[in-house]
């Protein structure tokens, strides 16, 4: 039964072959696969994209923290936190620590405070002036 259904796939594969060159099947292959790809820019990936960016911004001050033990060396212009390809993504002292901010291209904002009053030291805030519900939903993310 196996090998008769496998015949039946393989003699199938073949007919559908006859008569085509290979750059339509090629095409109608791509064109198919692209037809059912998610957009890679709807609002929800733009925010994750900010989300991202706001936490390789924390990595980036606590890796200079590691290195200076001093938060205030780190915010007060230094190089490991420069990013040329992350401009609208940045660091603001606060009372009990930093605070990042990372600007979506949707016009939602996404904020990581350093707060040791915090459950786990962080907290994550957001506002959605721009796309609702995209990355921010009720204040948090």
């Amino acid at each position: 039964m196996k090998r008769a259904f496998i015949l039946l796939i393989a003699a199938a594969l073949s007919i559908a072959a006859c008569g085509r060159d290979g750059d339509t099947t090629t095409e109608t292959v791509t064109a198919t696969a692209a037809a059912s790809a998610p957009d890679p820019q709807t609002p929800k990936s733009i925010d994750a994209d900010a989300k991202s960016n706001a936490r390789n911004m924390v990595t980036r001050v606590e890796v200079c923290y590691v290195d200076t033990t001093d938060y205030d060396e780190c915010l007060s212009g230094s190089s490991q936190l420069d990013d040329p390809e992350n401009t609208d993504t940045l660091v603001e002292e606060s009372p009990n620590g930093y605070r990042v901010v990372s600007k979506s291209m949707t016009g939602n904002t996404f904020t990581i405070t350093k707060d040791a009053d915090a459950a786990n030291g962080y907290k994550l805030t957001c506002t959605d002036d721009g796309y609702r519900n995209a990355g921010c939903r009720n204040g948090t993310w």
